[in-house]
């Protein structure tokens, strides 16, 4: 018998299939970063950039964050430009 999805895998479903409206509005990858910008974070968006099984030329990455560390901003910015030729953002705050 299967457990009823809890409100974490309904806001998981609901994020995903927007954060995938918006991949397909732009053209583009997608990639969402609600976090304080820490040591280790640019290790988490490697690995969910490189777990894609493809990729588009244009990443668009939506960021909401309070700030953070400028050394960890610098590789991610490395790793991003790695990985795409344009990136784009979407900053909703």
């Amino acid at each position: 018998m299967n457990a009823p999805p809890t409100i974490q895998d309904s806001a998981h479903a609901w994020a995903d299939a927007g954060l995938r409206a918006i991949e397909h509005a732009l053209n583009a990858d997608g990639l969402t970063i609600i976090s304080e910008i820490s040591s280790g974070l640019e290790h988490r968006i490697k690995a969910a950039i490189e777990a894609r099984e493809e990729r588009s030329e244009t990443l668009t990455v939506i960021l909401d964050t309070p700030g953070g560390v400028v050394e960890v901003v610098e590789r991610i910015v490395r790793v991003l430009r790695h990985h795409y030729d344009e990136v784009q953002f979407i900053i909703p705050n």
